[in-house]
């Protein structure tokens, strides 16, 4: 088929919006992104402050070992997943910031 300049333009047109938009989406994401990694970051600051407390309140022997354990493993748990979730958002971001 045969492309004709009117038409030549109008896919031009949508190449241009195309891109437009998703520069926007992009820009979306990556502050989304942003503020999760920063969110991810205070609670893994607040998980250490709580395991901390934990150690402490096993060694004053203020909760029990199975406590601990229990309550320990679920921290870690949690860390663990924020960790993987932040690394993975960061790798997004870092992409985000080569196709720039």
């Amino acid at each position: 088929m045969i492309m004709t300049a009117a038409n030549h333009m109008h896919g031009a047109e949508f190449v241009a919006k195309f891109r437009e938009t998703s520069v926007i989406k992009q820009g979306e994401t990556a502050k989304s992104h942003r503020k999760q990694i920063a969110k991810n970051e205070n609670r893994l600051a607040e998980l250490d402050k709580i395991f901390r407390s934990l150690y402490e309140d096993k060694a004053l022997s203020k909760i029990s070992e199975e406590m601990y354990e229990d309550m320990s493993f679920a921290c870690e748990q949690e860390r663990s997943a924020l960790r993987e979730k932040t690394e993975s958002l960061q790798s997004e971001l870092d992409a985000f910031n080569a196709d720039s």
